[in-house]
């Protein structure tokens, strides 16, 4: 398992705090941390950029062409039509077991290249759905995916999966989780 990061005291201050501004404390908290993580883990230079996609911030390696984290506030049921043809050939095919899964699910806006990630398909269809739909259900939550890369991994393939909910009538109650990838 990832050695968890305490995102503990950024529910507190959004307990007073409008979910509005729930972004930028998250960006200016967590995703140094996030970063610092990550540059920890891998031997290449890291050019990471945020990018704000649909509403959400992607954090994003440019070098390694892969995804560090994403978050942002839960607009409701999304209904758009899903682009399949922007998912074909990113992220790298990691073999019949894996998906090219979206971080910010299509449910809830998330568009397609560099959100997308392989993931475990049993883990797509399945345990990473439920907070998936409780960010679709709960307008202005902060939902946010982060996913690692332990030291010596230099492909597009992550290790682990860490997802959490920060629920909009009580951050915290805040819930993450972590999947093995």
């Amino acid at each position: 398992m990832i050695p968890p990061i305490d995102y503990k005291p950024i529910a507190n201050t959004f307990a007073a705090t409008a979910s509005a501004q729930w972004p930028q404390l998250f960006g200016r908290e967590i995703v140094p941390k996030w970063c610092a993580a990550y540059r920890s883990a891998t031997a290449k230079p890291a050019q990471i950029v945020d990018v704000t996609l649909d509403g959400f911030v992607n954090v994003f390696d440019i070098n390694s062409q892969r995804l560090i984290g994403v978050y942002g506030l839960s607009q409701g049921k999304h209904t758009g039509a899903r682009d399949a043809s922007r998912m074909a050939g990113h992220p790298q095919s990691a073999g019949s077991d894996y998906h090219r899964g979206h971080a910010i699910a299509h449910t809830l806006g998330g568009g397609t290249d560099i959100n997308l990630f392989s993931q475990r398909g049993k883990l797509n269809i399945g345990e990473f759905r439920r907070l998936e739909r409780a960010a679709v259900a709960d307008r202005n939550s902060l939902y946010f995916v982060r996913v690692t890369y332990l030291k010596g991994n230099n492909g597009q393939l992550p290790d682990w999966i860490e997802q959490g909910l920060f629920p909009s009538a009580d951050p915290t109650t805040l819930q993450t989780r972590q999947f093995k990838n």
